[in-house]
């Protein structure tokens, strides 16, 4: 049988979706041994595969390329889920989708959701600006983004993942906390290595493609003057752009980073006709891509792009 898209977004209830799911796939693959944890987009993913080590397997449900905002999963990545005694998850409206698919799934996962943690202080969309829609029902009214600050990560969502990791897997606790505390230690490393990347930079504005650099421009005190796309898959008008534009010159803003999941031609002309310096950024790194292929080297990666971008006369 073959579900369409179309036909999985008008699923109406739990139940419909689990004959649906259980006439669509088989069992779960096999796994090695420990529990299977899931996580909804790649930078989580690698941060719980660090954790977990070997004593566990680790599976991603966005796939490498796909962009959160616009993924739309199909009855058949249920069988991700199947069997996974947590899921790791954004939250605030980035990754909801993941809760069609734990519709479909029998004894459902525990979940650790990163922005319902207090402590992480999600930042609210700003709501001075007439453009913006991030303060509609769809798009949620907190920014989701907050991976992008490492030193959040290091402080507030590993000792939560350690924690919810004990608790599923109470035999290998010790190992968690450890290998926990070994990977905060890398992130220090990698966050002093950004703020050497961007101490000599002659410029602090940027324009971002979208909506997604919030929390690494507070944690680095750089200022995101705009974004192209307000939200990931919506595009500008005409009167947007030149909105866009004059507000950039105004600025004198003289950097653009765009994305590796989202287009770059809109990013590029906008480029040319500021004459700044465009530079590939990467939110969800790449586990095929040995330079992005960790949370750490993807948020060095990123430091470095910024760099380029606003002018660094370091490295």
């Amino acid at each position: 049988m073959t579900l369409s898209r179309t036909a999985w977004r008008g699923l109406a209830n739990s139940a419909l979706l689990a004959l649906v799911v259980a006439s669509c796939t088989g069992p779960a693959p096999e796994t090695g041994r420990g529990p299977i944890i899931v996580a909804t987009i790649q930078p989580l993913a690698s941060l719980v595969r660090e954790v977990v080590g070997e004593a566990g397997t680790v599976r991603a449900l966005l796939p490498p390329g796909a962009s959160p905002h616009t993924f739309d999963p199909l009855p058949r990545d249920v069988a991700e889920l199947e069997g996974a005694r947590l899921l790791v998850r954004v939250g605030k409206g980035l990754d909801d989708w993941s809760e069609r698919l734990l519709a479909g799934v029998g004894t459902p996962p525990r979940a650790l959701t990163l922005l319902d943690l207090a402590a992480i202080r999600p930042l609210e969309w700003p709501t001075d600006d007439e453009a913006s829609e991030h303060d509609s029902s769809e798009h949620g009214t907190h920014d989701p983004h907050a991976w992008l600050d490492p030193i959040r990560m290091r402080d507030v969502f590993l000792p939560e993942l350690a924690r919810s990791l004990a608790e599923v897997d109470p035999e290998s606790a010790n190992g968690y906390r450890a290998r926990a505390a070994t990977l905060a230690e890398t992130l220090t490393r990698a966050d002093a290595r950004i703020r050497s990347l961007l101490a000599t930079i002659e410029t602090r504005r940027f324009i971002a493609y979208h909506d997604s650099w919030r929390y690494f421009a507070e944690r680095y005190d750089l200022e995101q003057v705009a974004s192209i796309e307000a939200y990931a898959g919506d595009e500008p008008t005409a009167a947007e752009l030149a909105d866009l534009i004059h507000l950039a010159q105004s600025q004198d803003v003289r950097a653009v980073i765009m994305e590796p999941q989202l287009g770059e031609r809109i990013a590029r002309n906008i480029a040319t006709d500021l004459r700044a310096r465009i530079e590939m950024a990467d939110p969800l790194g790449d586990p095929t891509d040995p330079a992005r292929d960790t949370y750490a080297k993807t948020m060095e990666f990123n430091g470095a792009a910024f760099a380029r971008a606003l002018g660094s006369r370091g490295e």
